[in-house]
Protein backbone atom coordinates (compact mmCIF):
# COMPACT_ATOMS: atom_id res chain seq x y z
CA UNK A 1 0.00 0.00 0.00
CA UNK A 2 1.29 3.44 -0.89
CA UNK A 3 0.70 6.52 1.23
CA UNK A 4 1.03 9.94 -0.37
CA UNK A 5 1.72 13.01 1.70
CA UNK A 6 0.61 16.19 0.03
CA UNK A 7 1.68 19.68 0.93
CA UNK A 8 1.16 23.19 -0.31
CA UNK A 9 3.94 24.10 -2.75
CA UNK A 10 3.61 27.84 -2.06
CA UNK A 11 4.18 27.19 1.64
CA UNK A 12 7.17 25.00 0.78
CA UNK A 13 8.62 27.81 -1.35
CA UNK A 14 8.19 30.30 1.50
CA UNK A 15 9.06 28.16 4.55
CA UNK A 16 10.77 25.00 3.26
CA UNK A 17 9.70 21.54 2.17
CA UNK A 18 9.99 19.84 5.56
CA UNK A 19 8.05 22.68 7.17
CA UNK A 20 5.32 22.43 4.51
CA UNK A 21 5.00 18.67 5.01
CA UNK A 22 4.70 19.07 8.78
CA UNK A 23 2.27 21.98 8.52
CA UNK A 24 0.04 20.01 6.17
CA UNK A 25 -0.10 17.10 8.61
CA UNK A 26 -0.69 19.40 11.57
CA UNK A 27 -3.41 21.33 9.74
CA UNK A 28 -5.21 18.14 8.67
CA UNK A 29 -5.06 16.66 12.17
CA UNK A 30 -6.25 19.90 13.75
CA UNK A 31 -9.19 19.95 11.32
CA UNK A 32 -10.12 16.43 12.51
CA UNK A 33 -9.87 17.50 16.14
CA UNK A 34 -12.00 20.55 15.39
CA UNK A 35 -14.67 18.44 13.67
CA UNK A 36 -14.72 16.09 16.68
CA UNK A 37 -14.51 18.86 19.30
CA UNK A 38 -11.25 17.43 20.68
CA UNK A 39 -8.06 19.00 22.03
CA UNK A 40 -9.45 22.51 22.42
CA UNK A 41 -7.38 24.71 24.73
CA UNK A 42 -6.82 28.46 24.96
CA UNK A 43 -9.22 29.14 22.11
CA UNK A 44 -7.49 26.83 19.60
CA UNK A 45 -7.46 23.21 18.49
CA UNK A 46 -4.17 21.41 19.05
CA UNK A 47 -2.22 18.39 17.87
CA UNK A 48 0.18 16.60 20.20
CA UNK A 49 3.13 14.69 18.85
CA UNK A 50 6.83 14.19 19.25
CA UNK A 51 9.53 14.38 16.61
CA UNK A 52 9.82 10.60 17.03
CA UNK A 53 6.12 10.17 16.17
CA UNK A 54 6.43 12.45 13.16
CA UNK A 55 9.49 10.47 12.01
CA UNK A 56 7.42 7.28 12.12
CA UNK A 57 4.85 8.92 9.84
CA UNK A 58 7.36 10.60 7.54
CA UNK A 59 9.95 7.88 7.13
CA UNK A 60 11.76 9.91 4.48
CA UNK A 61 12.61 12.61 7.06
CA UNK A 62 15.04 12.22 9.93
CA UNK A 63 14.08 12.99 13.48
CA UNK A 64 16.64 15.80 13.46
CA UNK A 65 15.13 17.35 10.32
CA UNK A 66 11.72 17.25 11.95
CA UNK A 67 12.94 18.69 15.25
CA UNK A 68 14.75 21.55 13.50
CA UNK A 69 11.73 22.32 11.30
CA UNK A 70 9.33 22.33 14.26
CA UNK A 71 11.66 24.62 16.21
CA UNK A 72 11.89 27.02 13.23
CA UNK A 73 8.12 27.03 12.82
CA UNK A 74 7.63 27.87 16.49
CA UNK A 75 10.50 30.39 16.65
CA UNK A 76 9.27 32.17 13.50
CA UNK A 77 5.69 32.33 14.81
CA UNK A 78 3.97 29.94 12.39
CA UNK A 79 3.12 27.43 15.15
CA UNK A 80 2.33 27.79 18.83
CA UNK A 81 3.80 25.22 21.20
CA UNK A 82 2.42 24.35 24.64
CA UNK A 83 1.89 21.42 27.00
CA UNK A 84 -1.55 20.24 28.11
CA UNK A 85 -0.50 16.78 29.31
CA UNK A 86 -2.12 15.58 32.52
CA UNK A 87 1.04 13.74 33.58
CA UNK A 88 3.59 16.35 34.65
CA UNK A 89 6.41 14.06 33.47
CA UNK A 90 4.94 13.73 29.96
CA UNK A 91 6.87 16.20 27.81
CA UNK A 92 4.99 15.52 24.57
CA UNK A 93 4.63 18.83 22.74
CA UNK A 94 1.30 20.25 21.64
CA UNK A 95 1.11 22.45 18.52
CA UNK A 96 -1.53 24.83 17.17
CA UNK A 97 -1.55 26.93 14.04
CA UNK A 98 -0.75 30.52 14.94
CA UNK A 99 -2.87 33.50 13.96
CA UNK A 100 0.10 34.58 11.81
CA UNK A 101 -0.04 31.28 9.91
CA UNK A 102 -3.81 31.45 9.46
CA UNK A 103 -3.79 35.06 8.25
CA UNK A 104 -0.81 34.52 5.92
CA UNK A 105 -1.97 31.27 4.34
CA UNK A 106 -5.75 31.24 4.66
CA UNK A 107 -6.22 32.05 0.98
CA UNK A 108 -3.66 29.45 -0.14
CA UNK A 109 -6.01 26.49 -0.14
CA UNK A 110 -5.98 25.78 3.60
CA UNK A 111 -9.19 25.02 5.41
Amino acid sequence: MSIYHMFNIKIAEKLGMVEAVLLDNIERTINKHSANGENFHKGKYWIYDSSKSFAEIFTYLSRQQISRALKRLVDDGWLIKDNFNTDKFDRTSWYALSDKFISEFKDWGLK
